[in-house]
């Protein structure tokens, strides 16, 4: 009831604010207006009327019985409590317990609702069933003993422990137990020292590493542990005095549960040494089969390129007969008018086309030389330092004629003098075959340019034409050794020139390569000699 308000609340057990309705005392906290303290047959309930929240104390909390007869609070602050098994001693503030029974010197330990008084001397009176009690509450001494606990027995799977068999001392001398795997079921017995009023007398104990808290036990005298994992554990247990003070002497066991063999830490060092041996097993053959495979794989291209070798070869000692073949006819025929003519004009006609041709061979076999020095590692430029407009000049002079039977213009374009140190028989052959190749694929309208630039970085030739060229895609190819283009007639050539040049330019410690750009309409092909 809220006497301001005059508001009435009913609280009721069907609320989660009480859990029962049969209340039989009632008395405010001695120190706490918000506290009330309310005896019922479920236990002491402790009420806050602030927040209508409720704690209960019954036989979990070690009270003797859950009926709550009578409350009656002294000048201490302590509340003193009639039930059907004893008279109770309760500290509101730290919920401390202490039971009163017939080993205390009651006639009688069944009390009766309503029968409490605090009389004027301050002595409490309690009524009971068959008697009553009164008493002076500093009559009642406190128990300042700290009793020892001693362990009694100790059980494996439910066996007592043999200890003649473990050659161990009597069961609480024992300091450190150490137990199979199969045999991690530990039930642990233990008494207090105080043989007075034993029944007073409340446990702890709890398994350091397994469960660290305090495990209130109670008047149990037994701790039971089922399959305990393999480990180092300690055991430690704690009684109080009769007045419910926990003694200061713990006793402790150490309990070591040993692991089955194929848990020890060899067996796991063995794991690991199996596991590490696989992983490396595994890698290596892994490792093996892709050298297999790719020795396999590279065997499979070598006969490829074997055989493309072989192709290559064939055609190109075909190639070879033709270029042959055909400067010789040209040479035979000729050879066989001189027999019937007699005109000195057609002579000097024939005697030209027989030079020519025999020059053609010369020249064709001067590159399979070259060829052959080059892969001997025996072709050598020999340098010398002098003006080298004039030998471009001598090399470009000398296809004049050439160019001009095909209807093709060609034409140089340098300083007066450009000093450098070159070979001249190499750049000769470069020139050659460069200017012999843009004439191959130019036709009649055609023109051909030589550039010459000095610069920092070297001497720059160009070869430019006007020519077919060669399609951008095999560009990449053309100074390969037998590589011919697609658009090349495939017996015109022998796939020799350009990769002649290469490596000539390599001996010059030059590079070369081969631009298009478009001007004129026309796609104009640029090949660089740098570096000289």
């Amino acid at each position: 009831m809220n006497f301001d308000t005059k508001k009435i609340d009913h609280i009721k057990n069907n609320t989660k604010d009480l859990p029962v309705n049969h209340l039989i005392s009632l008395v405010p906290d001695p120190k706490n207006d918000n506290i009330l303290w309310i005896g019922s047959n479920d236990g002491l309930i402790q009420f806050n009327k602030k927040n209508n929240k409720v704690k209960i104390f019954s036989g979990k909390e070690g009270f003797p019985d859950n009926v709550i007869y009578s409350i009656l609070p002294d000048k201490s602050g302590n509340l003193w409590m009639g039930t059907n098994k004893g008279l109770l001693k309760f500290d509101p503030k730290t919920y401390k317990l202490r039971i009163f029974t017939r080993s205390h010197g009651l006639e009688n330990i069944e009390f009766n609702r309503f029968h409490q008084l605090m009389l004027p001397d301050g002595k409490l009176a309690f009524g009971g069933a068959k008697s009553g009690v009164v008493f002076n509450i500093e009559d009642i001494k406190k128990d300042n003993f700290s009793p020892p606990t001693a362990i009694t027995q100790i059980r494996l799977n439910n066996e007592k422990i043999n200890l003649a068999e473990r050659n161990l001392n009597p069961v609480n001398q024992i300091k450190e137990l150490s137990v199979d795997y199969y045999e991690n079921t530990v039930s642990i017995s233990f008494a207090a020292l105080q043989y007075n009023q034993p029944q007073q007398i409340q446990y702890r104990y709890r398994l350091k590493g397994y469960q660290d808290e305090w495990i209130l036990a109670g008047n149990n005298t037994e701790a039971v542990f089922t399959k305990l994992p393999p480990g180092k554990y300690i055991f430690e247990v704690n009684a109080t005095n009769t007045t419910g003070d926990w003694s200061n002497l713990i006793k402790s066991l150490i309990l070591k549960v040993t692991p089955p063999w194929w848990k020890t830490w060899w067996a796991i060092i063995f794991y690991l040494i199996v596991l590490i041996g696989g992983i490396f097993w595994f890698v290596k053959f892994k490792i093996n089969q892709e050298i297999i495979k790719n020795s396999i794989k590279l065997k499979q291209k070598e006969a490829q390129e074997l055989r493309r070798l072989d192709k290559i070869k064939t055609k190109f000692f075909a190639n070879i007969a033709h270029e042959f073949r055909t400067p010789l006819s040209l040479i035979v025929g000729p050879a066989e008018q001189l027999k019937s003519v007699e005109s000195q004009d057609e002579k000097e006609k024939l005697f030209g086309t027989i030079k020519k041709n025999t020059n053609s061979l010369i020249h064709l076999t001067d590159q399979l030389i070259d060829v052959a020095k080059l892969e001997a590692g025996v072709l050598k430029p020999h340098f010398v330092w002098g003006d080298v407009v004039p030998v471009i000049s001598n090399i470009v002079n000398a296809f004049l004629e050439n160019a001009s039977e095909k209807g093709i213009e060609i034409s140089l374009e340098s300083p007066e003098r450009a000093e450098f140190l070159f070979s001249i028989n190499t750049l000769d052959r470069i020139l050659y075959n460069l200017i012999s190749n843009s004439i191959k694929f130019c036709k009649n309208g055609d023109a051909i340019t030589v550039k010459v630039n000095q610069e920092n970085e070297g001497l720059f030739i160009q070869v430019i034409d006007t020519g077919a060229g060669i399609p951008e895609n095999e560009q990449p190819e053309i100074f390969g050794r037998y590589f011919k283009g697609s658009n090349q007639n495939q017996l015109q050539g022998n796939g020799l020139g350009l990769s002649l040049v290469k490596e000539l330019v390599d001996l010059h410690h030059g590079t070369i390569n081969m631009k298009k750009f478009y001007s004129r309409s026309f796609w104009n092909y640029v090949f660089n000699l740098a570096s000289f």
